[in-house]
């Protein structure tokens, strides 16, 4: 029971979460987006290790390398 009860409170969260951010699915990409996609998430190298400006996040490169090497 403690077990159905976890997944079923796992689940509804992710819903909740889903449902508060559905709302910026058609939000396009911004400058900045657009230039860590395309500057610093265009290899794992790169994303981890080029800190060429102070607002590159070195795990966010590497998260939208990822994500975007996984999912297209």
């Amino acid at each position: 029971m403690r077990r159905l009860r976890e997944l079923v409170t796992s689940v509804g969260l992710l819903l909740l979460i889903f449902a508060i951010y559905s709302s910026n699915f058609r939000h396009t990409m911004q400058c900045d987006e657009v230039n860590t996609l395309y500057k610093y998430a265009i290899n794992p190298i790169s994303a981890l290790f080029a800190y060429t400006t102070p607002n590159n996040h070195l795990f966010h490169s590497f998260a939208v390398w990822l994500t975007t090497s996984l999912m297209g």
